[in-house]
């Protein structure tokens, strides 16, 4: 039996389920300019002061691509480990292993150890969510670490007036995809 689809029944409302389906919807941003410096980073997220954006999602079906740029220096960065939260929710980690730290990334070692205090860290990395809301979101970058770290955001340890102590940006970027 042939079954005909014409125009003006079935063929369009497939279509408009379809419409943007893998669409880029919308895209915000937020740019942090100064620094900020946090102590006694311990096991609960600490989210970085400038490093949250907010999205309002158009579907329930979207999905949110969140895409993370920081630069700075930490007095043990092979303690710290990056999360994401959405609201005060830790987002798409690994599963409890014990008492190991859990992350989505960790700032990347960039110098001998014999020079700490003058060779920033960066890392850049990306996460996926499924919201499965219209409501307004807000994703934050956080950090974790054993207790005794501290990180400073967008500058080296040793802030002083020379050309060996850099000074940078950091960035949070949400993309709203759309979904089926």
């Amino acid at each position: 039996m042939a079954v005909t689809i014409n125009g003006t029944t079935g063929v369009s409302k497939v279509q408009d389920g379809l419409s943007n389906v893998g669409k880029v919807l919308q895209v915000k941003e937020t740019l942090k300019t100064d620094t900020s410096y946090h102590s006694s980073i311990g096991s609960s997220p600490q989210a970085i002061a400038g490093m949250s954006c907010t999205i309002t999602p158009t579907s329930t079906t979207s999905k949110i691509k969140i895409e993370v740029r920081w630069m700075g220096e930490c007095s043990e960065q092979y303690n710290l480990m990056f999360q994401i939260l959405r609201g005060s929710t830790s987002i798409n980690l690994p599963p409890v292993a014990g008492s190991r730290q859990r992350g989505l990334f960790c700032p990347a070692l960039s110098y001998a150890y014999s020079d700490n205090s003058t060779t920033p860290e960066a890392a850049s990395f990306s996460t996926i969510d499924y919201p499965n809301t219209t409501g307004s979101i807000t994703y934050s970058l956080a950090v974790v670490g054993d207790g005794n770290d501290s990180m400073w955001t967008n500058r080296t340890y040793v802030d002083g007036d020379a050309i060996h102590h850099e000074r940078g940006t950091s960035e949070i970027i949400l993309t709203e995809i759309g979904g089926s």
